[in-house]
């Protein structure tokens, strides 16, 4: 005959209140995985903008390096786009941003367009004399609705840079 008295077990309650434990754990578990991902996408795309810009910033530098006159901005002006010429072909280049996006253009007959950023939020030249430059640079993140219904994006990266530009007249 089997005493069923003396076999060991979890009760009902025992294991209802372990899983509701658990799963609290876990719970809070995910949650914290959940924000340590988000920061870490945060740092991702902060650095890549910031990398993006710098390489944005370099294009525009070796281009006003090698330029030997540039048209706009005047001296003393400012301006959302900068035209520039190039001794080694002679054409004439425009850098502009429209639409979010930093081009570069050639005015002349093959109208070759570069893509040097995208997210743009902000390109501003100013000229200080004939050959010192300020241009400002701003990338913004992923669009994303506020509170009032309205896209808005965060500024991600926003640099300056003062070029002095040698061959330019």
């Amino acid at each position: 005959m089997i005493n069923y008295n003396l076999k060991k077990g979890f009760s009902l309650t025992e294991v209802l209140v372990a899983t509701i434990v658990m799963s609290m754990i876990m719970g809070s578990v995910l949650a914290f995985v959940q924000y340590a991902g988000n920061i870490w996408h945060k740092g991702n795309e902060k650095i890549s903008s910031q990398n993006y810009s710098k390489m944005a910033f370099e294009l525009i530098k070796q281009d006003l390096l090698e330029a030997t006159s540039v048209s706009t901005p005047k001296v003393g002006q400012g301006s959302n786009k900068i035209i520039y010429k190039k001794p080694d072909n002679n054409k004439n280049y425009k850098i502009t941003a429209s639409e979010a996006v930093l081009l570069r253009t050639s005015t002349k007959l093959s109208s070759a367009t570069m893509r040097l950023a995208r997210n743009v939020g902000k390109f501003y030249v100013n000229r200080i004399s004939s050959r010192t430059f300020e241009i400002s640079l701003q990338i913004n993140g992923q669009e994303y609705e506020n509170d009032e219904g309205v896209f808005t994006s965060d500024t991600i990266s926003s640099e300056s840079m003062v070029l002095i530009a040698p061959g330019v007249q």
